[in-house]
């Protein structure tokens, strides 16, 4: 939520986060780690749905990055989205969930998107797809998500075990 800011936005960032929770619009709980996960109660998706472009679900929804960091993919698009973050400029990371929702699920052949905000100007950087064998459905798959990485001129991140990216031909 904070990343490189000063300590007055922190405070206020946690001032309207415990507002929201009192009006009955975030939720938190717990998790197994010890990390407290924030989600939308069904008011809150009421209350941000004027301010983005797909349906938000309530709920604790991992698609919206908001899961164990022992998704693959997630752990990936973190990795990458630091160092965007010091190299180049302010990243964006869209996981499964949104994905899902933006033009009706034209995005939904891939896993995330990772993309980069410098100045008033904003790019995809990376398409990345998970794939966990190299069977039909998987082969169908890298080559849904490797004709959008193409479409946007943009690198395709397969992350998968070496069998199955060795078989599938990739060789990073």
């Amino acid at each position: 939520m904070y990343h490189n800011t000063e300590n007055s936005a922190v405070a206020a960032t946690q001032r309207k986060l415990k507002e929201m929770m009192n009006a009955g619009f975030i939720g938190r709980k717990k998790s197994n780690e010890g990390i407290f996960r924030y989600y939308l109660q069904t008011a809150g998706c009421y209350a941000v749905a004027q301010y983005i472009n797909f349906e938000a679900t309530p709920g604790h929804d991992r698609s919206f990055l908001n899961c164990s960091r022992y998704d693959r993919i997630v752990e990936k698009m973190i990795r990458d989205a630091n160092e965007v973050d010091t190299k180049t400029g302010e990243s964006i990371m869209l996981g499964r969930g949104a994905l899902r929702r933006i033009k009706n699920g034209k995005f939904s052949d891939v896993d995330g998107i990772l993309g980069v905000r410098i100045g008033k100007d904003t790019r995809m950087l990376k398409v990345y797809v998970k794939i966990n064998a190299p069977d039909v459905v998987g082969i169908a798959k890298y080559e849904n998500a490797n004709k959008r990485a193409k479409q946007f001129g943009t690198k395709l991140v397969v992350v998968g075990d070496n069998f199955t990216k060795k078989s599938l031909g990739i060789t990073k």
